[in-house]
This record gives structure tokens, C-alpha cells and sequence, in this order.
């Protein structure tokens, strides 16, 4: 009975992503970043597709490089739900690593 209860509140919490993934991502996130440690209860990022404006002052392949101090100024620009520079700043080193990633991966060919 026990095993029944934690599968169907499993399925429910993936079903659930999948519909904060879904909504989203039609709201315009090219890509949502996970957190493994929340930031002021934010459990996930999303990210949209970085615009001209969005890379004032930013040097691409300081981008494309992952440069923490490129990434601390565009990430709060591109992300959808009020992420910080002090957000940012705050972030576990993997999660950091895990933006910079998608990031750079905007500029791919």
C-alpha cells in the first residue's frame, strides 16, 4: 500500500514538471536550468534566447567561455522569473556551471 501511495505521488510530481516545463517554454524559455540547491526558493531557471541588447557591454566569448563575471551580468538579463545578480552570485558552483552551459550553448553553430 505504502509503495502504491510514494509511486502515484511521484507520477503526480513528474506530471507536474512536465507542465511547469510545458508552461514555460511556451512562455518563451529556450532552456530551464535545475537547481540542485534553491536560491530565495527559486528551484529552477529559465532562460530565454539572449537579444543583442541582452550582451551590452559583454564580450561573446567571454560568454561562449563561461566567464563567471559575463555570466553574472547576462544571466539575470535573460532569466524569466526575477533572477538577481545576488541570485546569481548565491548559486552552487555545479548550478553555475550547469547556466554557463546552456548559455554558451545559445551560441552554438
Amino acid at each position: 500500500m505504502a509503495n502504491e501511495v510514494a509511486t502515484e505521488v511521484k507520477e503526480d510530481l513528474k506530471e507536474a514538471a512536465e507542465t511547469r516545463l510545458d508552461r514555460l517554454m511556451a512562455q518563451g524559455a529556450a532552456a530551464v536550468v535545475d537547481l540542485s540547491k534553491p536560491v530565495r526558493g527559486m528551484d529552477h531557471i529559465p532562460l530565454r534566447h539572449p537579444s543583442a541588447s541582452d550582451l551590452r557591454g559583454i564580450k561573446l566569448l567571454d560568454l561562449i567561455n563561461m566567464d563567471t563575471v559575463s555570466l553574472e551580468l547576462v544571466v539575470p538579463r535573460i532569466a524569466m522569473n526575477g533572477f538577481t545578480k545576488h541570485d546569481f552570485l548565491n548559486l552552487e558552483p555545479k548550478d553555475m556551471f550547469s547556466i554557463g552551459l546552456q548559455v554558451s550553448g545559445f551560441f552554438a553553430l
